[in-house]
């Protein structure tokens, strides 16, 4: 994900609009085909693979997607298991030449939306996701719904696996002989650390952050961090265990614990949405995952059967 600034996602969302296309000439149609001007006629929503694929920040063989069999293939395998096809997936492909060599290949509004579906598996997409799901939305608009949607969806998966990265850091200083009560008392131990450092000392251990916010005990945190904190959550996490890898001094369990507190109170600091312990929702990303699954399954009933043409 992209750091929060005012205007996050102006380049993706400037691709994407200008490469938006809704009419088609047809010479043929002309009533005197020999030498009139082609007629423009309304058609289907339609964009460029190659526009689409251009918003896709990471590495992506877009020769890889090129192909009608491949991507008739994503479009079956990210339509969501309730829908049944009324059309065929390469209806929402049409494959543009010109003097008989392949030059383009252009997709429906559906079909953009689960080619993102497919490369956001390895690369992050999650605006592109929400600017095919949000018809005729302004950025800001986009923006502000998959903040509450996609996006913390997305930040929530993130923070999982960067926690477990640096609790994999923390087994290094915990012999294998280790009883298995005592290795969780040490991971909670980490978590509470993490906790302080980053909510100040308003708070003697999660527990305390819970209570205070209405969390349940058994839940994560971060299940009920918003956007703007899972983000900045996660982009400490990251610096922390970046340092750690890049580290000369010796890795020790205080230098781990340097860093923790040095990332963790600097990103309290720099947060620039009020106090982190602030920015907790009320409603977990269980409700939310299942709002989306939600969005995403009307999102398929009314544009499955939009044929590109």
């Amino acid at each position: 994900m992209q750091e929060n600034t005012l205007f996050p996602y102006t380049y993706e969302f400037g691709i994407l609009s200008g490469a938006f296309k809704n009419t088609r000439q047809f010479k043929e149609l002309a009533l005197w085909p020999d030498g009139s001007e082609p007629v423009t006629v309304t058609a289907h929503e339609y964009w460029a693979l190659s526009d689409v694929l251009k918003t896709v920040r990471g590495a992506v063989d877009g020769k890889f997607f090129s192909t009608v069999f491949k991507l008739d293939e994503i479009i079956r395998a990210n339509t969501p298991s309730k829908i049944k096809f009324e059309t065929k997936p390469t209806d929402h492909i049409n494959v543009k030449a010109a003097k008989g060599a392949l030059v383009e290949l252009e997709l429906s509004r559906y079909a953009c939306w689960t080619l993102m579906k497919e490369i956001g598996k390895s690369v992050p997409t999650v605006f592109q996701q929400e600017y095919f799901l949000n018809p005729n939305k302004k950025l800001a608009e986009i923006c502000k719904t998959m903040q509450e949607t996609s996006g913390r969806i997305y930040l929530r998966g993130k923070a999982t696996q960067l926690e477990k990265q640096l609790h994999g850091i923390l087994d290094r200083f915990i012999f294998k002989s280790t009883p298995t009560q005592t290795r969780a008392k040490y991971h909670s131990e980490l978590n509470s650390y993490v906790a302080r450092c980053l909510y100040g000392t308003t708070y003697a251990n999660v527990r305390d952050i819970k209570e205070s916010n209405h969390i349940p005990v058994r839940a994560a945190l971060s299940d009920y961090m918003n956007y703007d904190l899972l983000n900045a959550y996660c982009n400490a996490l990251e610096n922390i265990i970046a340092k750690w890898n890049t580290m000369t001094t010796p890795r020790t369990h205080e230098n781990l614990r340097s860093i923790i507190f040095n990332q963790m109170t600097a990103t309290r600091q720099l947060f620039n949405r009020g106090r982190p312990e602030q920015n907790f929702a009320q409603t977990p990303i269980s409700k939310i995952q299942k709002l989306q699954e939600q969005r995403e399954l009307e999102f398929a009933k009314k544009y499955i059967n939009v044929k590109v043409r």
